[in-house]
């Protein structure tokens, strides 16, 4: 039999029953109805105002504002920079259009002010609508230093654009920074800095399309040539670690500093980027060199590659084979104008931060010669350079220097115009060299 279930007595307090949906939904529109009443009769004109009001015109925005504001409707159309649709998408390419939406101002249907739903970009710029511009000119000046150099130091702005107050550097940078110009580095070997900045690629196209402006620019085989190079090789370190190249690299710039500022090479192009050719070129192995520069020497144009011999850390036999034997062979080929515009070339190592710098530019010197690029090479150290770019201050054409004294009084020196002629060409000594030593005329090398 089934077990009845026992009945309990209800214990404790009894609530009143709910009011149903139905009379809740009669409340709502019965107080719906009257508040909408009252907002009608406080807005829609009376029938004896009704012609007056249809034959005014349209209330001003500024009257419904109190005057406090300028009328909406009289205010030039917004504006954003979007991307051309019939252009291929580039970040470095906008164009100034008025914004889409409905603009902010009087509806004649409503007594009420609609707000626009776009709003302006939040950009300030001295250039309106430019996003693919630097925002000054001396910025400009920066990024295009920063495209030739692949890094710079705070200082080294500084010194080079943001003459003044070292904080301006700062606030200038992070503002590049924040529109993707530029990114910033700190080493934190050292206690608070120093800050580095690097270019994105973003600068780089920039900087490339400002660099070959010019049709007739001499340089522009020599440019083109670097450039595509740059950009497959930007990199930029990763926070919180110690790149071994950057001392090198400041090193290498306070060299480019010194020979932009000497008045009488006139320098026209220098850059300092890293691996600034391809790799090889039709199975050519090809120089490397840390800087790359042209100056009017005797009245000509020259090319040179520099070298930085960095506290002495590569070998003398890496430094023969990529420095010296490529140096040679690319002279010798006939590649040279195909790739930088230029017939001849010559190399300049600079020596620093080494305990005996002039025996260190000896062996230098003899591992040119072994591998018969005496002419093609030219030597000096760092502290004769940055006093007089233009003395006599490079060993050249094999000679050596003949004691350990640092005075270059007692050296036997040559200055550009002595191993640059405007009459001669600097691969001459080297075809003499080379046939002096019965290794063949240059024809027989160059196949």
């Amino acid at each position: 039999m089934p077990v009845q279930e026992e009945e309990h007595e209800q214990v404790g307090f009894i609530l009143p029953p709910e009011p149903s949906s139905e009379a809740l939904l009669a409340v709502a529109t019965e107080t719906g109805e009257r508040e909408r009443a009252d907002l009608e009769s406080a807005h829609m004109p009376s029938a004896a105002q009704a012609p007056a009001l249809c034959a005014a015109p349209a209330p001003d925005t500024a009257e419904l504002l109190h005057d406090t504001l300028r009328p909406i409707r009289d205010r030039e159309p917004r504006e954003t920079i979007i991307q051309l649709p019939s252009e291929e998408a580039d970040p470095l390419s906008s164009t100034v259009f008025p914004a889409g939406g409905v603009e902010a101002g009087y509806d004649s249907t409503t007594p009420f002010v609609t707000t626009g739903v776009t709003t302006p970009p939040r950009v300030t710029r001295s250039r309106h609508g430019s996003l693919h511009e630097p925002p000054t000119a001396r910025d400009a000046e920066a990024l295009k230093a920063l495209a030739r150099l692949r890094v710079l130091s705070y200082d080294q702005l500084r010194r080079r654009y943001y003459a003044g107050h070292p904080s301006i550097v700062g606030r200038r940078m992070q503002k590049l920074a924040k529109d993707g110009w530029v990114v910033l580095f700190m080493d934190r070997l050292t206690d608070g800095g120093p800050f580095y900045v690097f270019p994105t690629v973003k600068t780089l196209r920039w900087a490339r399309k400002e660099f070959l402006r010019d049709e007739a620019s001499p340089h522009r085989t020599l440019i083109e040539t670097m450039f595509p190079n740059a950009v497959s090789t930007l990199y930029t370190p990763e926070p919180r670690t110690a790149p071994t190249f950057l001392r090198h690299h400041e090193l290498t710039n306070d060299v480019a500093e010194t020979l932009e500022r000497s008045e009488a090479l006139g320098l026209e192009w220098l850059s300092t980027w890293p691996r600034p050719f391809p790799h090889a070129y039709h199975r050519l192995a090809l120089p490397q060199p840390d800087l790359v520069f042209v100056a009017r020497v005797n009245g000509a144009r020259q090319l040179f590659f520099g070298e930085l011999d960095h506290n002495s850390n590569e070998s003398i036999a890496h430094f023969k084979d990529r420095k010296a034997n490529r140096a040679v062979s690319l002279a010798y080929s006939g590649f040279l104008p195909e790739l930088t515009g230029y017939e001849s070339f010559l190399t300049l190592v600079v020596v620093a931060d080494t305990k005996d710098p002039l025996g260190r530019i000896g062996k230098l010197v003899e591992a040119a010669k072994s591998a018969h690029a005496a002419d093609l090479l030219a030597f000096t150290v760092a502290p004769w350079l940055h006093k007089n770019p233009t003395g006599r201050i490079w060993f050249s054409r094999g000679r050596t220097p003949k004691s350990a004294s640092l005075d270059s009084s007692t050296h036997e020196l040559s200055r550009f115009e002595d191993f640059v002629r405007s009459d001669e060409a600097p691969l001459t000594h080297l075809f003499t060299t080379l046939e002096t030593t019965h290794l063949g005329a240059p024809k027989e090398l160059t196949n």
